[in-house]
C-alpha cells in the first residue's frame, strides 16, 4: 500500500516528496498516521490488479474499504514466422472486449528473448502485436483463472521489402 502526498506533487517540489508504505495484517486491515493533506494511494499485491485511489485526510480518522481484483500473469514469446527467431521490441497492447470499452487496457514490450508479460484480471481481451518490420497481428484471449497463463508462441510475418533495390529499372514499351 503506497501513499504519496499529492500536495507535494502538485507543487512539483521533488525535494519534499514523501512516500509511506503500509502493510495489511492477517485480516486485511491497515493503519498509519499521516499528516493532513491529499494523497494518491496505490494498493498492490502479487496476484491482484493494482488499484490507485485519491483521498483527502482531514483531522479525523480515515478509513476506506478497497477490494482488489484477482489477476493472472499472461506471458508469451513473439517469433519471426520465417526464421523462428525471437523478436525484441514488439509492442503488445491489450484492449478489453467488454461492451463499451475502447481504450487500451495494458501494454508491454518484448525483451531480447521475445518474451512479454502482463497482469490481467479475468475477462476477454484482444492482444495486438506491433513491430515496424513486421505485419501487425491481433489475437483474442480469455483469462478465466487467477494463475499464470502461458500463451503459445505468436508468429509475426516480416513486411515485404517492396522490391526496391535502388537500381533504375527502365520500363519497356
Amino acid at each position: 500500500y503506497w501513499i504519496t502526498n499529492e500536495n507535494e506533487l502538485s507543487q512539483n517540489n521533488v525535494n519534499n516528496h514523501y512516500e509511506w508504505e503500509l502493510e495489511t495484517n492477517e485480516n486485511g486491515f491497515y493503519s498509519g498516521k499521516l499528516p493532513i493533506g491529499y494523497y494518491k494511494c496505490e494498493i498492490a499485491k502479487e496476484g491482484y490488479q493494482k488499484e490507485t485511489i485519491a483521498v483527502r485526510i482531514d483531522d479525523f480518522d480515515f478509513s476506506r474499504n478497497i477490494q482488489l481484483v484477482p489477476s493472472s500473469t499472461v506471458s508469451g514469446t513473439v517469433k519471426d514466422k520465417d526464421t523462428n527467431a525471437p523478436i525484441a521490441g514488439v509492442s503488445v497492447s491489450v484492449k478489453s472486449n467488454a461492451a463499451g470499452t475502447i481504450d487500451t487496457f495494458a501494454t508491454a514490450t518484448t525483451d531480447n528473448s521475445g518474451v512479454f508479460s502482463l497482469n490481467l484480471p479475468r475477462g476477454s481481451y484482444s492482444l495486438t502485436f506491433t513491430h515496424e518490420d513486421y505485419e501487425q497481428k491481433t489475437t483474442s484471449l480469455n483469462v478465466n483463472s487467477d494463475y499464470t497463463v502461458l500463451l503459445d508462441a505468436v508468429y509475426l510475418t516480416p513486411k515485404e521489402s517492396g522490391g526496391d533495390d535502388g537500381e533504375d529499372n527502365p520500363g519497356y514499351s
